[in-house]
């Protein structure tokens, strides 16, 4: 899989995990409470879209969010412009995709590979497209096919929700505490001592007289 270099919005969480089958190495990469916003291709992308899974791994976007993202004909390497491009198996749901702008095909093409969505939203005033939402072509290895199959958005809002992060917190700081029992203590020594120093004194005094 291949992230295009040329997303410069993107916050949420991706997970990968592996396992043998066949005795061939698989990845099932997951997106889920992702935010893609404010994308552009360009002639230094490798691929003209955000995701492109080029390998037979399993792909799963679960609530997440493709928002503001243009992929049109200037200086696009392609002919094609996309959000999700997929040679393996796809699955897509709780995602919405407002405000884009694609070439060709749609926002999700899908390539010979199983494909399942379900509750994801479309909001676009572009009608340029083959397909409004997942463009479904029968092979792998056939990348000139240009009559897809269209899948439709199934959503009629859009369910994306992401949790605020929560702000930090400051430990409370203890004010320092006046020993008052100590201070009493200390202060009643003094009076003492000063006391019994003058009475001392009152004892020399006395003493000194008698033996005038």
């Amino acid at each position: 899989m291949d992230i295009s270099p040329t997303m410069r919005s993107f916050t949420g969480n991706q997970t990968f995990e592996e396992y043998d089958d066949d005795d061939e190495l698989k990845q099932v990469v997951t997106f889920q409470d992702c935010v893609f916003r404010d994308n552009i291709v360009d002639d230094s992308a490798s691929f003209p879209g955000i995701i492109e899974n080029t390998f037979n791994s399993e792909l799963i976007l679960t609530n997440c969010l493709f928002q503001d993202n243009v992929y049109g004909s200037i200086n696009n390497p392609s002919n094609v412009g996309y959000a999700v491009r997929s040679f393996g198996p796809l699955t897509m749901e709780s995602s919405c995709f407002i405000d884009n702008v694609f070439l060709n095909h749609g926002p999700v093409l899908v390539y010979g590979a199983q494909y399942s969505a379900i509750d994801n939203y479309v909001e676009s005033s572009q009608t340029d497209l083959s397909c409004e939402f997942g463009a479904l072509f029968s092979s792998q290895d056939d990348m000139a096919e240009i009559t897809p199959t269209c899948e439709i958005s199934d959503a009629n809002v859009c369910s994306f929700s992401q949790e605020p992060t929560s702000s930090p917190t400051i430990a409370p700081t203890q004010s320092p505490v006046e020993n008052v029992e100590d201070d009493t203590s200390d202060s009643s020594s003094l009076r003492i001592i000063s006391t019994t120093s003058c009475l001392l004194s009152l004892v020399v005094l006395c003493l000194s007289m008698f033996h005038l």
